[in-house]
């Protein structure tokens, strides 16, 4: 019992250096009956003892592959989720657009265009501070002070939004 201890851990510790290994030198790691033979050669294995362990490492190498290739469905799937949600979205968006098309005039809708923020091109993080470049739309940071500015939105436009109370109803930038 304790001589298959110690070759469990040495298993064990030869598993984790040929991980360190692989890392540097990105050779193909070892097969199970590589890894028992280099075993069975520095612990003096018996018969009986390389075919356990020939047995275990291949159950493990069976494991391994079983649980990436679990991972690899996981990711793929998500993946494919992602790419409907991404359609579904774009498709939504598009249906919106054509029926506010139908609704404004030909220059309403050259405004209502130009007034909507540049559709990020890039993967990352959207709308976590810090990260990102800031999307303002075409012209800049719009500031909607100016009640009468024609991008002000309606609440502002009210007489009773008061801008310099910092009304709720009023955009960040009106806040500064």
């Amino acid at each position: 019992m304790k001589k298959m201890m110690m070759t469990l851990v040495a298993l064990l510790t030869f598993t984790a250096a040929m991980a360190q290994n692989e890392k540097k030198d990105c050779h193909k790691p070892f097969t199970a009956e590589q890894r028992t033979d280099m075993l069975a050669e520095k612990l003096n294995l018996t018969a009986d003892q390389k075919a356990k362990v020939l047995a275990l490492n291949q159950k493990r190498d069976a494991e391994m592959k079983a649980k990436m290739e679990k991972k690899c469905e996981k990711m793929k799937a998500k993946r494919e989720e992602m790419k409907q949600k991404r359609e579904e979205k774009k498709a939504c968006k598009e249906a919106y657009d054509a029926e506010m098309k139908q609704i404004l005039t030909a220059e309403q809708y050259k405004q209502y265009q130009e007034m909507r923020p540049p559709h990020p091109r890039h993967h990352g993080h959207h709308g976590h501070p810090g990260h990102g470049p800031k999307h303002h739309g075409p012209k800049g940071p719009q500031c909607h002070k100016d009640a009468g500015c024609d991008k002000a939105p309606a609440c502002c436009k009210e007489a009773s939004c008061d801008k310099k109370a910092n009304c709720d109803k009023e955009s960040d930038c009106c806040k500064k």
